[in-house]
């Protein structure tokens, strides 16, 4: 009898009541699939958590973390079937980003609207505590979208000596970076150590190769990625290069990136262009340096979220107007990318997260 390899992942989605233009029924919440991990092949979601906009999610072992993108953003804890363990205020509004730091003993998150970036302890059980919060303010010179701070991303670098909490923020072209190690007060985060990158970019997600400290930042408002070095005796940034996420001479109007990710060789990283509706992949030069490798078509209409199963083989990317997420295999030695035709349907997909 054959066993068939199978890679559990989890789905954050935007929620509905109703059918979307494409006839997929309106989503409730989180849901789980599986990545056969010979073919490529998507097996069918089934909802496994009930949320309000459960956007992004994280790990830590049977506990499930989902931030609420809404005003008042909650972020919420799951056990592992799919029933809430805890509720926290995230203290902003549309919380847009939510991950582990130190160990799973912190949860981080930051919220889209007001700046705000939170902390919070997370206890053996998985239940989340009270938080510990940052305001960001300032602007920048897109008067669409930088009128305010827009913090869209918030994770942590981790070396044997030091840590950070790094955040993108998209309304003040900025990393902001966070000493790991400091204690939180009951006036909010320490100071952050700030990078600024080049007015406009509007630096939305970050992704690294923790054994060489190469960061890599897809900036959205522009359409670029930056290869960065970060110090991490200082919290700050040096950068490697800057490249396009699109084909010269590309019209930036109503095209944006969304997701980025390194392959899990460190070799390989790959952002997500909505709007054109393809995906940029470059190989890392041995000095940190990107190098284009290929733009190909993403298939999946606006596609949001995206991710590389642990062995390196698989892609997964999300459509979020197209209701639907498929498979593409990545070519071990070229990085290059190659549709699977498998595909899946759920409703205004976001995230993608590997157990």
């Amino acid at each position: 009898m054959l066993t068939v390899a199978l890679a559990e992942f989890y789905i954050g989605t935007y929620t509905s009541n109703t059918s979307g233009p494409n006839g997929v029924a309106g989503s409730q919440g989180v849901y789980r699939a599986a990545l056969n991990t010979e073919t490529g092949e998507l097996l069918p979601p089934s909802l496994f958590a009930i949320a309000e906009n459960p956007s992004y999610l994280a790990f830590k072992g049977n506990t499930l973390y989902a931030v609420s993108e809404k005003a008042n953003g909650e972020v919420i804890s799951f056990d592992q079937n799919g029933l809430t363990t805890s509720i926290q205020p995230t203290y902003g509004d549309y919380p847009c980003h939510v991950s582990l730091a130190g160990n799973g003993s912190m949860l981080l998150v930051a919220n889209y609207n007001k700046g705000v970036l939170t902390r919070y302890p997370v206890a053996s059980s998985g239940e989340v505590g009270t938080g510990s919060f940052f305001t960001n303010t300032g602007s920048g010179p897109n008067k669409q979208r930088q009128t305010a701070s827009h913090a869209h991303f918030f994770s942590a670098a981790e070396s044997k000596n030091n840590s950070w909490h790094i955040a993108c923020d998209l309304g003040t072209d900025e990393l902001l970076a966070f000493p790991g190690k400091s204690t939180s007060t009951a006036q909010g985060l320490p100071n952050p150590v700030r990078t600024k990158l080049p007015p406009g970019a509007g630096p939305r997600h970050f992704d690294w190769i923790p054994t060489q400290g190469y960061f890599f930042i897809n900036n959205e408002l522009n359409c670029t990625v930056t290869s960065m070095k970060l110090d991490f005796k200082t919290g700050t940034f040096s950068v490697n290069n800057t490249l396009s996420t699109l084909p010269a001479g590309t019209d930036l109007k109503g095209v944006s990136t969304a997701e980025i990710r390194c392959h899990p060789s460190g070799k390989f990283v790959y952002v997500t262009n909505r709007g054109h509706d393809s995906i940029a992949a470059y190989k890392v030069l041995s000095d940190g340096k990107l190098e284009l490798i290929t733009i190909a078509p993403s298939i999946a209409k606006t596609p949001r979220g995206m991710n590389i199963d642990a062995s390196g083989k698989w892609m997964i990317v999300a459509g979020q107007s197209s209701d639907d997420l498929h498979s593409f295999s990545i070519d071990q030695t070229s990085g290059s990318l190659k549709p699977t035709g498998f595909s899946i349907k759920v409703s205004k997909p976001v995230d993608i997260l590997f157990r």
